[in-house]
């Protein structure tokens, strides 16, 4: 059991692409078509766009692998609305990507047109991963979902303790090589006081003149 969620900090990438690419990609569009840019830089765009989709399917794995953990405390229903809207915003990657893909090999005559094509999946991707985004945090704040992992790491640290790893009571944790014993008397022993020798009273001797 793993008690350190990795879907929320896989799935804040693809979402943060989602709101920066329809922004850059019209810019680089506009200044390919004035000539100020090169049709390479299109590729900056491909690039960016791609690693939205692999980011977001990666997030969309991650999230399946912690399913069976957090459906014990939000129940099944909100967690397959909320991988249905997450389906949703990955195909709508995978579209994207292809058309900013074909925005580059298509002749220069009709790039700039498939270009605001792809500004405009883009946008629409917008749509998809705010939903996807609203129904996990409605997840977390809402369903309790960050409770299963708080409970997780609750059962971790009690493992941690059951198997000497805290100190607990009647338990050596010393390091030294030759812990010494509580219970062990032999070093009082040999520490005790020798027997007071009580003396006799002796009468002082009268001086002689």
């Amino acid at each position: 059991m793993n008690p350190t969620p990795l879907h929320p900090l896989v799935t804040h990438m693809p979402l943060a692409l989602m709101l920066i690419l329809p922004i850059l990609a019209l810019l680089v569009a506009l200044f390919i078509k004035k000539g100020k840019f090169t049709t390479q830089t299109w590729l900056l765009i491909v690039g960016l766009q791609s690693l939205m989709l692999v980011t977001g399917y990666l997030s969309l794995e991650s999230g399946e692998q912690e399913e069976m953990m957090v459906e014990r405390v939000t129940g099944k229903l909100p967690i397959a609305e909320h991988e249905a809207m997450a389906e949703m915003f990955v195909a709508g990657a995978v579209v994207t990507t292809a058309f900013t893909v074909a925005s580059y090999l298509i002749k220069p005559t009709l790039q700039f047109y498939m270009q605001l094509g792809t500004v405009l999946l883009m946008l629409a991707n917008i749509f998809l991963g705010w939903r996807a985004g609203s129904s996990g945090y409605a997840l977390v704040y809402k369903y309790g979902a960050a409770n299963s992992y708080i409970a997780a790491q609750n059962i971790v640290a009690e493992d941690g303790a059951a198997n000497g790893i805290l100190p607990t009571p009647e338990q050596n944790t010393s390091e030294s090589e030759n812990p010494v014993d509580d219970g062990d008397d032999t070093h009082e022993k040999d520490q005790e006081p020798p027997e007071r020798v009580e003396s006799k009273d002796v009468e002082p001797e009268t001086p002689t003149n």
